[in-house]
């Protein structure tokens, strides 16, 4: 889950992108811990925009709240962190539209993972006040083929400095300004697989305005194929948006089987 060190390492051969006209072209921010870097231009002002259109008929659904597993009574509600945003994903698996199979495609030839290690993505729309309280991305305690080793944001506009906004990482005392295009990408893991406790992060108050994100998380292992065929194909007849009973049944299965077991019985079903 390192791979992005390699190219901070100056290690070209992963590098298949340059700058100039408008091309993506990479920015190191940290090389220690965390490891953040920048790739500007990843997503043209097409793509961006395409990826809003998709969103924002289906934003109005309140962000839902997380589970967490306790290890005694199952699933509870977590302690979330306080969110002042509406979220959709968007669940296309192996049925992404030309746009996105772009994206992907330009993030791979980076990052070095194959897009059958990106979860679904997730967009968001901050308005006025909006903000996204300091959290982890990674599990404290996730399977390993669950561990959300690396995060992407896609900065689908952008955000000048005066209206707040930034995505800010407090114990590395750095703040990120969104720009359309950009794609922000740090590591919540460490090499031996723990947190790195230097990844807490957050989205500070949107002082006005708008602002649309893209969240896209790559996992440790390769995503199982019911994953990215069966689920995606009942999103997409359902107007996109995961139905509460696909939520339920995995709830259930992780309460019945523990963490690991139920992911795989669900992918398996």
């Amino acid at each position: 889950w390192n791979s992005g060190q390699a190219i901070l390492e100056d290690q070209p051969d992963r590098l298949r992108l340059y700058p100039g006209g408008g091309r993506p072209f990479l920015e190191g921010v940290r090389d220690d811990s965390p490891v953040v870097y920048l790739i500007h231009n990843l997503l043209t002002d097409e793509e961006s925009d395409h990826l809003v259109r998709l969103a924002e008929p289906r934003v109005s659904r309140p962000v839902p709240e997380e589970l967490e597993f306790d290890g005694a009574e199952g699933f509870t509600p977590s302690k979330t962190p306080e969110r002042r945003f509406k979220a959709t994903t968007i669940s296309r698996g192996v049925f992404k539209d030309a746009h996105m199979k772009s994206i992907d495609e330009k993030l791979f030839s980076i990052i070095g993972f194959p897009a059958n290690y990106f979860a679904d993505l997730q967009v968001n729309q901050f308005l006025e006040g909006g903000l996204y309280g300091m959290h982890y991305d990674s599990d404290w305690r996730p399977p390993a083929s669950r561990e959300k080793v690396i995060t992407v944001v896609y900065c689908l506009d952008s955000v000048p400095a005066e209206s707040g906004g930034a995505l800010y990482f407090p114990k590395a005392s750095l703040r990120i300004q969104p720009r359309k295009g950009m794609a922000i990408v740090y590591h919540n893991s460490l090499e031996d697989g723990s947190l790195d406790p230097f990844s807490l992060h957050g989205d500070e108050e949107l002082r006005q305005g708008v602002k649309w994100s893209a969240f896209q998380w790559i996992y440790a292992t390769p995503v199982p194929l019911a994953s990215r065929t069966i689920i995606p194909a009942i999103s997409m007849a359902s107007g996109g948006n995961r139905p509460s009973w696909v939520l339920g049944i995995y709830a259930w299965c992780v309460k019945q089987f523990g963490l690991a077991r139920g992911y795989e019985i669900l992918n398996h079903m």
